[in-house]
């Protein structure tokens, strides 16, 4: 996993990686082992196993540079995001007819796995959209 130099302190700390992030559905712990080595190769120390987990609290990018499009009477809507998340999960597509309105249940549109949505059924109107990312773990 990796080293942490000796300087004679009475703590030290080491950043590992997990082999799962711990979610909604459960901590998923993996366990560590510490060894101490000293000059003489004979002595040395292993802690015992101790058990640790990670949280998945980076959630993806926000989309940017969404558009719509008239086509028929539809809104064809379309963003642009960097989906480098392995974690990707789908986008969530709000609409309402305030401008700066807050996005939530009551008017959440529909989802889409990819980053285009047409929105259909309109009355006329002047109509605000937001669109938020999710990862699997929410």
């Amino acid at each position: 996993m990796g080293t942490v130099p000796a300087i004679q302190d009475s703590i030290y700390n080491f950043v590992s990686p997990t082999l799962v992030d711990s979610n909604a559905s459960g901590i998923n712990y993996s366990v560590f082992i510490i060894t101490a080595h000293t000059q003489n190769p004979e002595l040395y120390y292993i802690s015992d196993p101790d058990s640790g987990y990670s949280v998945d609290n980076i959630p993806p990018e926000t989309p940017y540079d969404l558009a719509g499009e008239d086509i028929g009477g539809d809104v064809l809507l379309t963003w642009q995001i960097q989906l480098s998340y392995p974690d990707f999960s789908y986008f969530a597509v709000y609409r309402d007819t305030t401008s700066g309105f807050t996005p939530g249940d009551v008017n959440r549109i529909g989802t889409s796995e990819v980053s285009t949505y047409t929105d259909s059924s309109l009355a006329v109107g002047t109509y605000y959209y937001v669109v938020s990312a999710f990862d699997v773990n929410g």
